[in-house]
């Protein structure tokens, strides 16, 4: 089942099987570790021909009650970071989501520029964290 998901992610849900909610806890514990305040993750995006056109950046802002994750991005190397949106991932529902994707879902907020944090959309498209952190 978990052929794709790095070792430790591996190690961090495989006590989550069979399901029991002291497993789950454990499991989600575990995990949790994984997403420290402060923490961040770069993707960097290149051309056909290998040159860098863009930078993307998760920021693990929040832990508690839920994973809160904000996304940055910039197109020049000497550039800032701009944030741009942000997610809001709840742990616990998704290990708990086994067999599909339905049992869960991503909560997603664009910043806008007068009005702040926005939500938007259904929070069906888990695929964003499950692609970007392979959980």
């Amino acid at each position: 089942i978990f052929t794709s998901f790095p070792i430790f992610f591996k190690e961090a849900i495989s006590s989550a099987f069979p399901a029991t909610l002291p497993e789950d806890h454990a499991a989600v514990s575990r995990l949790r570790t994984y997403f420290a305040a402060g923490d961040y993750y770069v993707w960097l995006y290149c051309d056909r021909d290998g040159n860098p056109t863009s930078w993307e950046r998760y920021d693990v802002v929040r832990t508690e009650p839920r994973l809160v994750i904000e996304m940055s991005t910039k197109f020049d190397h000497e550039a800032d970071y701009r944030t741009h949106h942000r997610m809001h991932v709840d742990l616990d529902a998704h290990l708990r989501a086994r067999e599909d994707r339905d049992g869960w879902r991503v909560g997603f907020e664009y910043l806008h520029p007068e009005d702040g944090w926005t939500s938007f959309g259904t929070g069906e498209n888990v695929q964003c964290f499950e692609e970007k952190f392979d959980v």
